[in-house]
């Protein structure tokens, strides 16, 4: 369990980093689809004249003229691109567009690269699966389910990553450790109950009971002749081999519980379960009846001067052992119901970090980024949505 949680661990770490690189090398292009802001080129217009047809940059003060070929301000000579004989548009753009750094001029590998003539070839499959995480709210929801943090990584919200990342990692090794430590202690405590309570101890004293109180039970006769003659020897193999278990119960099932104070009592409430099942377990060290089974009962009470043949309800003759086995089955009971919690909080982990990923897209779409700066014919606004 311990070797599955760390292998968890590690493909989550490493879909983070490479989530990470991966928006270092994506950035650029990125910015090229449609969230685009913050850009600034001069105004374009385009002027039909006669037998020439002539675009002019209105970049401020400046405005520049192209004849045949357009030329960008501030590129060098060489630095000329095909004529444009309708107009030039922008995706999206009805007027101006302001791009960093404007004020001076342009360079090719500020605007005509990354705009005019980027590479519209299909995006690799892993860049298209982190832009879709990082765009779309389903998307983001079913990477977050998945592993919890991955689409807060993809739109670089570390903080968050490494909450989730960070309880992801606790649940799962707090889960693995409770288990292991419920299961270890579930196997010494069957064995300390294999030791120490024999079934054949438990179906003498049952004989015995009925004698020390005279009650009248038509089957206790099989039992006696099945008993007749055996001790208790406190090995499983040997004891188990003795007891027919259905002739204990229907001895059982007519044995009304005599008690120590004078309250009324009726007919034992449970029969003994097959030996090496959960509620065999379970119930020699829970219920008082099952008391005189085990191997200290008749010393303790012979040294408390206690009637070993009468029950308290309230524990009063059970011996030091049944306590022990109560402590130790409550003891792995609880490391059981801590792995569980744990668990409930894994799986949790995983809701929270999925949901709180599709809202965070889901209203980042429908965010409305306006420009600032720049005369009012060079202003615009993008609403882009995702």
């Amino acid at each position: 369990m311990k070797r599955t949680a760390l292998i968890f661990i590690s493909y989550s770490i490493v879909f983070l980093c490479s989530t990470a690189i991966a928006q270092n090398t994506d950035s650029y292009f990125d910015n090229n689809h449609n969230s685009i802001h913050n850009i600034q080129i001069p105004e374009i217009e385009y002027i039909p004249t006669a037998g020439n047809q002539r675009l002019i940059y209105n970049d401020g003060p400046r405005k520049h003229f192209a004849s045949s070929d357009v030329k960008f301000p501030g590129a060098s000579s060489s630095e000329k691109y095909p004529s444009i004989s309708s107009g030039v548009k922008f995706p999206g753009i009805s007027s101006g567009v302001k791009y960093p750094g404007a004020s001076s001029g342009f360079h090719r590998s500020d605007l005509i690269t990354p705009i005019l003539l980027r590479d519209n070839s299909p995006a690799s499959s892993s860049s298209s699966i982190l832009i879709a995480v990082r765009e779309r709210p389903g998307y983001a929801l079913l990477s977050s389910a998945i592993i919890p943090g991955s689409a807060q990584a993809a739109r670089g919200r570390w903080l968050r990553t490494g909450i989730y990342l960070a309880v992801e990692a606790a649940t799962i090794y707090s889960f693995a450790e409770w288990r292991n430590r419920g299961q270890r202690g579930e196997r010494n405590y069957e064995n300390f109950a294999d030791q120490n309570w024999s079934v054949v101890q438990y179906a003498n004293w049952l004989i015995d009971y009925h004698d020390q109180h005279g009650i009248s039970n038509s089957e206790l006769q099989d039992l006696r002749e099945m008993m007749d003659g055996t001790s208790a020897t406190f090995n499983t193999g040997i004891d188990w081999d003795v007891v027919d278990l259905n002739v204990l119960r229907s001895v059982e099932r007519n044995t009304p519980y005599i008690v120590t104070d004078d309250m009324g009592a009726n007919i034992f409430s449970h029969t003994l379960p097959a030996y090496g099942s959960q509620q065999y377990y379970e119930l020699i060290s829970k219920y008082f009846q099952y008391a005189p089974g085990w191997l200290d009962y008749y010393s303790y009470n012979q040294q408390n001067n206690n009637d070993p043949f009468l029950i308290d309800r309230f524990g009063g003759k059970a011996s030091p052992l049944f306590w022990d086995g109560k402590d130790r089955s409550e003891l792995f009971n609880d490391q059981f119901r801590f792995s569980n919690n744990m668990l409930s909080l894994l799986i949790l982990n995983h809701i929270i970090s999925a949901f709180d990923g599709y809202f965070s897209v889901q209203l980042e779409n429908r965010r409305i980024e306006a420009t600032a700066g720049g005369t009012p014919q060079q202003q615009f606004r993008i609403i882009y949505r995702f």
